[in-house]
């Protein structure tokens, strides 16, 4: 078995242009694929350009909903359906470290295994996509639930979050995007798990993630630039952290990606730090 890498670029050229380098780089031996979902036909045609060459991109379907985890399904069902694996890498998910050795070694696990799911440890409330995780087409069982959210709505927003912007707030589902049908695989044996950020690696299939850095929160600019002030507290530390992390990348990108970067996206992201004082 030789796994293949996937990166779903969503709206930001810049988080899915560092990754794919990044992979390229640490990962030289693999093959890699993207797919490009939230942009204008002119933001996907910029980002082709810096594109690694050996990345090969494949196209989403316009009638299905541009939504995360109808987006994980097609690939998983449809798309990549006669690879035996398949790693799935979150878009803002930085390699820092040669891994090339850390993937043949999962590989070989799960050779000799019946898994068809690879995680990160399920936390409550908390999903398990980040920062990757690992899928069987193959083996996949017929049967199962879809991978939405469970409750589920449709995101307007999600095709081109640079037209569409929501005024609510962000809410977390009872079960996020994959839990549903994991829970499912649990009880078939057939899911297992890695350790992230320095957890002790006793309990788990493989051995620690490889080290990287994953920034998370984008859709954070899908919602309104000045949030209602009944908001917990630890929202407002959150989106503070959010804020920051993104203000560091953006002034760290190499200024030829920024250029490519949405330019409502890098408008939302300066308007938003304008309110930072007046959240404290």
């Amino acid at each position: 078995m030789r796994s293949s890498v996937f990166v779903t670029s969503w709206w930001s050229n810049c988080l899915g242009l560092i990754c794919l380098h990044r992979l390229q780089a640490f990962a030289p031996e693999r093959e890699i694929y993207v797919m490009q979902a939230g942009k204008s036909e002119v933001q996907m045609e910029r980002f082709r350009k810096f594109l690694p060459k050996s990345v090969k991109e494949l196209l989403y379907p316009p009638h299905i909903l541009a939504d995360d985890s109808a987006m994980r399904e097609y690939l998983a069902k449809d798309a990549l359906r006669n690879y035996e694996g398949v790693w799935f890498f979150d878009h803002d998910t930085f390699l820092l470290t040669p891994a090339e050795h850390w993937f043949e070694m999962a590989d070989n696990c799960f050779s000799n295994s019946d898994v068809c799911l690879c995680t990160r440890s399920p936390l409550p409330g908390c999903g398990i996509t980040q920062p990757a995780y690992w899928l069987s087409p193959l083996r996949w069982p017929e049967g199962l639930s879809s991978f939405d959210p469970v409750p589920f709505t449709p995101k307007v927003y999600a095709r081109r979050p640079d037209l569409h912007r929501h005024e609510g707030d962000l809410t977390i589902p009872l079960k996020d995007t994959m839990v549903q049908v994991r829970e499912e695989l649990e009880t078939m044996n057939m899911t297992c798990t890695f350790p992230v950020d320095g957890e002790d690696g006793t309990h788990h299939f493989l051995s620690s993630f490889p080290q990287h850095i994953h920034i998370g929160g984008l859709h954070l600019y899908t919602v309104a630039t000045q949030p209602r002030t009944d908001m917990p507290s630890a929202f407002f530390d959150w989106r503070r952290y959010i804020l920051m992390s993104f203000d560091a990348f953006f002034q760290n990108c190499p200024r030829e990606w920024l250029e490519l970067e949405d330019p409502e996206l890098l408008r939302r992201h300066t308007e938003m730090m304008q309110t930072l004082e007046m959240d404290s």
